[in-house]
């Protein structure tokens, strides 16, 4: 009897394990940033960022919805506060959601589009590391 009980105590630590890299998950989902606005404060989902345009020290935030927001940081701080397992810095003025991507077009020296219709350049230095990130998508 001991040994049965043993293997049940087995069984529901293991799903206790796959329950916890279920809510881990969902956490990475539902994550939020907040950025400033005028007089706000801004909480984003960050699922929910298409990507991010640099615009001298602004940025363009592109949201899932259609909106687009203006905010008076750049680029670089977004690329340093996003994980690096959605958002790829695929040219000095951008950072993209790869959840986004709709295609990789390689003509004209390599450009994405996104789910929203925006065309995107990748930068000559960037493209190794797009390539290596399409390889590990694919089937």
């Amino acid at each position: 009897m001991k040994k049965a009980n043993s293997n049940v105590s087995t069984l529901s630590n293991i799903h206790l394990d796959v329950n916890d890299l279920n809510n881990l998950e969902q956490e990475t989902h539902e994550q939020k940033i907040v950025v400033m606005d005028k007089q706000e404060c801004i909480f984003l989902k960050v699922k929910n960022i298409c990507y991010i345009e640099a615009d001298g020290a602004y940025s363009n935030i592109y949201l899932q919805d259609g909106k687009k927001m203006v905010v008076s940081k750049n680029v670089k701080v977004f690329a340093e506060k996003l994980s690096e397992a959605s958002f790829c810095r695929i040219h000095k003025s951008y950072l993209i959601n790869i959840n986004f991507i709709s295609k990789y077009v390689k003509s004209d020296g390599g450009y994405l589009i996104m789910e929203n219709g925006a065309s995107i350049p990748v930068s000559v230095r960037k493209k190794d590391s797009l390539l290596h990130l399409v390889e590990q998508l694919a089937l």
